[in-house]
């Protein structure tokens, strides 16, 4: 729940670049809340993609993207990061 972290702050940047004949794309992201339980929490995370479109109303795309997090509560911290890799094809009826 968000209403439970009143200090946040976020940056996101992105850039989507033709390229061979698709879209490739990039995006890196960091936020960092803090709540009236005396809780941080920390996240970065970077991804990069590509689209490419078979035809007008088809299109594949792959992507790939990690992420690592950092939660204090005073008393203990945690740092759980994560990867993941997805393709797949879009068809538009």
């Amino acid at each position: 729940d968000l209403h439970s972290f009143p200090t946040r702050r976020s940056s996101d940047l992105g850039v989507n670049v033709p390229a061979m004949g698709g879209v490739a794309k990039a995006q890196v992201a960091y936020r960092d809340m803090d709540n009236k339980d005396n809780v941080d929490f920390k996240r970065v995370i970077a991804a990069l993609g590509y689209d490419y479109a078979l035809s007008k109303r088809t299109a594949v795309y792959a992507m790939t993207g990690w992420s690592q997090e950092k939660v204090e509560n005073g008393t203990t911290e945690a740092k759980p990061n994560g990867y993941e890799f997805t393709t797949g094809i879009v068809h538009r009826f």
